[in-house]
């Protein structure tokens, strides 16, 4: 009985004095790398050392030489005993090792996106994939380690499971093979503006993963969506737009069609001898008056100096309908900024709209129900 209770307070000294000793080792030599690292990297690369810090490397790094510690000194444990101890620190090595894997990785892309090539090849998709891979391998490893076995044998017991890891990780392997065919054709990259009215999304790619496409909308909303969708629907980037420095403008004015009557000579005198319209008129063959107000906002608009001149721009009339006769202005904007666009296209339809009395027309305005109920009292 007395032997017995002296080998077991002296395999638990050993326990004892072997996590101590771990954990100071753990803490001393954590210190010390945390100090040295960082102190080289804020010389050296300190935006390098504001992400790793932020991303919570250090401790975790740090944690690992507990389990290895203890390895080391399991070595002088009685042999009965040796064998349990290893177990548990391999264990304890294995489960930091994963809890690990998920910052390192952020940190990675982290400090990947701080180059201008995350933008058209991003690797977060990948990253997760070796994530998820390790992860399948640690837990393996991890049961082989308690059960006393060879994790091969484990491992190769994983070919019997692979239609049913397929099924579990469905979205993770469409969304891998989708993410190769976005960056490989370059038809997505972080900061595009995309428009995908099927989703009710239109604006930013903030973030591109394996599984998801997070799309940061104009009023500030968040949309996600599943990165295989972008290749099994159709989308709209608008990159070459900001590439070119050249936004459009589509929009047209309804002249009302009651209006529109042949260019007179009193109105030819009065429009070419007019300061405002008489550069834009004199010699230019013209016979009804919205011609006349056609050509002056073509000539208008590849003067006005919000238009881009290396871009076409025209006025064009369209088919009439039940609204009027429309003149739609087709350009392009020098602006792509959305506060410039929107007061370059305003500016333009408001002078068009101030001087369409000028020739004899108006902008024929659908009657509602009020202007019949006046109409019919008179």
């Amino acid at each position: 009985m007395y032997q017995i209770l002296y080998d077991f307070f002296e395999k638990s000294l050993y326990f004892i004095g072997a996590v101590v000793a771990a954990f100071l080792a753990c803490t001393v030599i954590g210190y010390i790398l945390m100090k040295s690292v960082s102190k080289f990297l804020i010389s050296t690369k300190p935006e390098w050392g504001v992400i790793i810090k932020s991303g919570g490397v250090y401790p975790k790094i740090a944690a690992l030489i507990f389990p290895v510690t203890l390895l080391l000194l399991g070595q002088i444990f009685p042999q009965d005993s040796q064998n349990i101890v290893l177990r548990l620190s391999y264990l304890i090595l294995i489960i930091l090792l994963l809890s690990s894997m998920r910052a390192l990785t952020g940190t990675i892309d982290g400090i990947y996106r701080l180059y201008p090539v995350s933008k058209t090849h991003p690797i977060k998709g990948y990253l997760q994939v070796v994530t998820i891979v390790v992860y399948v391998v640690g837990v393996t490893v991890g049961i082989a380690v308690l059960a006393g076995k060879s994790p091969f044998v484990l491992l190769t017991g994983l070919g019997a499971m692979t239609a049913v890891l397929t099924l579990i990780f469905k979205d993770s392997i469409l969304g891998l093979v989708a993410g190769i065919q976005l960056t490989s054709n370059n038809m997505i990259q972080i900061g595009d503006w995309i428009e995908m009215p099927k989703h009710s999304a239109d604006g930013t790619v903030v973030d591109l993963s394996l599984t998801t496409v997070k799309i940061q909308n104009f009023d500030q909303s968040i949309t996600s969506l599943p990165a295989y969708s972008l290749v099994s629907d159709a989308f709209i980037n608008w990159r070459n737009m900001e590439l070119t420095g050249a936004r459009r403008i589509k929009r047209s004015i309804y002249i009302n069609p009651t209006d529109i009557a042949a260019y007179s000579e009193e109105l030819r005198d009065r429009l070419e001898n007019s300061e405002t319209f008489g550069r834009y008129l004199r010699g230019k063959e013209i016979s009804t008056n919205i011609g006349a107000f056609r050509v002056y906002a073509c000539e208008y608009l590849k003067n006005h100096r919000g238009i881009h001149k290396e871009q076409f721009a025209i006025v064009r009339q369209l088919e009439g309908g039940e609204l009027g006769i429309p003149l739609q202005v087709y350009a392009f904007t020098n602006s792509i900024a959305t506060e410039m666009y929107e007061s370059i296209q305003s500016d333009i339809f408001e002078h068009l709209y101030s001087v369409v009395g000028a020739f004899g027309l108006s902008a024929y305005q659908k009657p509602s129900g009020r202007d019949i109920s006046g109409r019919s009292r008179v």
